[in-house]
């Protein structure tokens, strides 16, 4: 299965998915540097009804850990859902992380769940960078594309295409700021007013 190919592999092993597969639980990925793709030129397909994450990457992963060439569709009914946890933050266990992604495309369509694209809890001091990436949501409610917790957590951004996402800047989201290309940072409550950065963002 995935999850044996997973956790029988070596550090550095590339772990090609042919096909689609689906899981209703989360994809928990191992503490060690490794390849996830879909063949060349064409996406894997997973589909997941999981609670938190789709995948878990909450175990000191760096950013030799690869995601790329995947296609996830997020079929949460209720709740919320992230395509990738990153990080650990109780009640849920697990140690700050990073990886890199490189050609994802996550498609989320239930109205009523709250979706994260990427959910970053205690990133590593090496990035989380995303790589010409795509969040495609017409049908879902309320959609996070990128959620940063923490200080000096750095994400790399080099192409992330946001497509009919619900509301819009005026009414309590703000997109644009995660679509840059470049480096930057989203620090707990940076100016030291009382009130967090999500909130000043996302308000």
């Amino acid at each position: 299965t995935f999850t044996n190919a997973l956790w029988t592999s070596t550090p550095y092993s590339i772990i090609e998915i042919a096909g689609e597969m689906y899981f209703d639980e989360s994809i928990d990925l191992p503490d060690w540097p490794l390849m996830i793709t879909g063949p060349t030129n064409r996406y894997a397909v997973i589909h997941s009804s999981a609670d938190i994450g789709v995948f878990m990457v909450n175990r000191r992963q760096t950013d030799h850990t690869l995601i790329r060439n995947v296609y996830l569709t997020m079929d949460k009914k209720s709740s919320f859902q992230a395509g990738f946890w990153i990080g650990g933050n109780l009640p849920w266990d697990g140690s700050a992380a990073g990886a890199s992604f490189e050609n994802v495309r996550l498609r989320m369509y239930n109205p009523g769940t709250w979706y994260y694209g990427w959910h970053m809890y205690g990133i590593t001091d090496t990035p989380v960078v995303i790589n010409n990436c795509t969040i495609s949501a017409a049908g879902a409610t309320d959609v996070m594309p990128v959620y940063v917790y923490g200080d000096s957590q750095v994400v790399v951004t080099n192409g992330l295409d946001l497509i009919n996402m619900p509301g819009s800047p005026t009414s309590g989201y703000t997109y644009t700021g995660y679509a840059l290309n470049g480096l930057y940072e989203v620090a707990t409550d940076s100016d030291e007013d009382g009130i967090s950065d999500y909130d000043e963002i996302y308000s």
